[in-house]
């Protein structure tokens, strides 16, 4: 009897760690989107370039900045709608912005965001 307890343990451990990969793949996905949509939401807005131009990359951060401006941030929504949709487990994300303003916007040099608010939408996530 206690031998088919511990098999039947040993195999519920297995099956569990085989799905970890997996679940944490969901969950790293779950908090980019959460940190992404706090990082558009929560930067300052004029033209919208510094929103449009959160950039997520898998593997190493984007150096890239892009054409595409609206005033919400649309573009970068979609950037990250797109490659959420095919994160691996075992990748790593990256959250960039290369506009050359972000750090100014960062510092609170806008009215629309305290200094510091990269940060304060990371922790949120």
């Amino acid at each position: 009897m206690a031998k088919d307890n511990l098999r039947s343990w040993a195999g519920k451990l297995r099956a569990f760690t085989k799905d970890l990969p997996r679940q944490e793949n969901e969950i790293k996905k779950a908090l980019a989107l959460e940190v992404g949509v706090n990082l558009i939401n929560n930067t300052p807005k004029d033209t919208g370039e510094a929103a449009s131009n959160w950039m997520l990359a898998k593997g190493s951060p984007s150096n890239s900045v892009s054409a595409s401006i609206s005033p919400n941030g649309d573009p970068s929504f979609a950037r990250l709608g797109r490659i959420l949709g095919t994160v691996k487990p075992g990748e790593t994300l990256w959250f960039s912005n290369n506009v050359r303003h972000i750090i100014y916007l960062n510092q609170g040099w806008s009215k629309q965001a305290p200094a510091g608010y990269i940060e304060l939408a990371i922790k949120a996530g």
